[in-house]
């Protein structure tokens, strides 16, 4: 277990990005703050009902904002996570130690999959913070800004729509994980070509594949499970305004009874067998 949380670091501390953006981001919060910072003052004049959905929806946009960051992150992260390792040789190294291709392709998996979503929520919480912290001290009546939303269990519905939506773009993932696995070069163009492809063959020849439609209900956009109170968001839509609702862990079968999610899931596991497989016979060297 300590070998494969010691792969994971290894993954965040190779790929700069994963901790240079979140500063980057961070700092561009800091001086978006400043640059606008009397703004609050009239929130804080605002009545409490009013108040609250402007601190909300406030809160929600910067959420999205650094949510869409990460998004293509990730995906940049995965189609060169393993085509980076045989294009400089770095593999040779690798396969020289202790070290099975089944862990290191789980290692990098479960970076984009839980490590990612947790720094982007740490991300959130950070900017969240340093911009009502900057906003109430911009003027009178703006240290009720930080009692306008219920902070604690807003954090904890993005904490739980970030790791549930990981879980059902998991597809997603390992495909482009798979890509980045076999492709000789130009990683991503081979991801995104090969379903365009199917999607056109599919829609000239009426074959019914309808890979279009299942790649669609997987971009993590924004789609709702359950109805009624017991409905909420996933993904972007859901990152956005769950400011709105509170979530609890209960909501988690919710998206459990999705027959689609054990599918996808099947799918899944399928391409992370057939990466563990390309990267134990596909030598560049």
């Amino acid at each position: 277990m300590r070998k494969f949380f010691t792969l994971a670091l290894r993954e965040i501390w190779e790929h700069h990005n994963l901790w240079r953006v979140p500063l980057i981001l961070l700092l561009l919060v800091v001086l978006a703050n400043f640059g606008f910072s009397g703004v609050a003052s009239w929130i804080g004049l605002a009545p409490p009902e009013v108040s609250s959905q402007l601190v909300g929806t406030t809160l929600g946009s910067l959420s999205s904002i650094i949510f869409l960051v990460f998004s293509f992150l990730v995906l940049f992260y995965l189609v060169d996570c393993l085509y980076a390792e045989r294009k400089d040789k770095s593999i040779l190294f690798w396969r020289s130690l202790p070290i099975s291709d089944t862990q290191a392709v789980l290692a990098k998996l479960f970076v984009a999959a839980v490590l990612i979503p947790v720094i982007v929520w740490l991300t959130i919480v950070l900017s969240q913070l340093l911009t009502l912290a900057i906003q109430s001290m911009s003027g009178k009546n703006t240290a009720s800004l930080f009692t306008a939303v219920n902070l604690s269990a807003y954090w904890c519905n993005i904490l739980l729509i970030l790791l549930l939506t990981a879980l059902w773009t998991l597809p997603l993932l390992t495909w482009f994980l798979f890509c980045s696995s076999w492709s000789k070069r130009t990683p991503f163009i081979a991801a995104l070509a090969i379903p365009v492809v199917i999607i056109l063959l599919d829609n000239i020849l009426s074959v019914g594949i309808r890979l279009g439609g299942l790649i669609a209900d997987r971009i993590p956009f924004g789609y709702s499970f359950g109805a009624g109170d017991g409905s909420f968001l996933l993904g972007l839509q859901g990152i956005t305004t769950s400011h709105a609702y509170q979530l609890a862990f209960s909501d988690m079968f919710v998206l459990l009874r999705q027959p689609g999610l054990w599918l996808g899931l099947l799918v899944a596991t399928g391409f992370t067998s057939a990466t563990i497989w390309t990267r134990r016979w596909r030598d560049d060297s």
